[in-house]
């Protein structure tokens, strides 16, 4: 545990640090205090940390992250960045760019509550 902390750690350059400055221009209109960048630094290590200790398999996190992050980085935000770049878009092309963002959603909650259903099965085998 205390490597991961570690190699969690010495990632802060690399991932930290561009969150910690969108969460400034997003909640902060100016630079952030000390006190206020100790903080938001803190909270981002343990949101990273927490997720690496209590997900005990990496195919877990994979899955939990193809289900989440991967549709909305992939699919969902790039059609909604589309459709409002193209407002001039005819009617059948948002028509489409809409049940594709409708599947994915679909499809990803679907992952998702089979990942879980087989979690909590494999949780009542073992008692």
């Amino acid at each position: 545990m205390v490597t991961l902390l570690f190699s969690v750690i010495l990632s802060t350059p690399l991932n930290i640090l561009p969150a910690k400055d969108s969460i400034e221009q997003l909640i902060y209109n100016s630079k952030m205090t000390s006190r206020e960048n100790t903080l938001v630094t803190f909270v981002l290590i343990l949101a990273c940390y927490l997720p690496a200790v209590l997900i005990p398999e990496i195919g877990d996190a994979l899955t939990l992250i193809g289900a989440t992050t991967n549709p909305l980085v992939g699919f969902i935000f790039p059609i909604i960045f589309y459709l409002k770049l193209h407002p001039e878009l005819k009617w059948w092309k948002k028509v489409i760019a809409y049940c594709v963002i409708l599947m994915t959603i679909i499809c990803s909650i679907a992952i998702l509550a089979l990942f879980v259903s087989d979690k909590i099965k494999l949780i009542q085998g073992k008692d």
